[in-house]
């Protein structure tokens, strides 16, 4: 029998990956998986955090096209 995984599950486990690597603080992360690509969103302190985040992503998601929206702004 093939268990059923929910949309919602698999969103927050990717959510929480990428936080766990990051190792900054990333405002408003979202991510949205589609049939082809996952995409992130959100606000994030720097390019290598951003980095980061794309390889969390893909550590899960090996065959999907990652389009890392992430916007890096550096806080004053």
């Amino acid at each position: 029998m093939q268990s059923v995984v929910r949309l919602d599950d698999v969103n927050s486990r990717c959510i929480q990956l990428i936080r766990e690597r990051c190792g900054v603080v990333i405002h408003e992360l979202q991510v949205v998986l589609r049939e082809s690509d996952l995409q992130i969103t959100g606000v994030i302190g720097s390019w290598h955090g951003k980095q980061l985040a794309s390889e969390a992503a893909r550590s899960l998601f090996p065959d999907r096209l990652i389009i890392n929206q992430l916007e890096v702004v550096r806080p004053r």
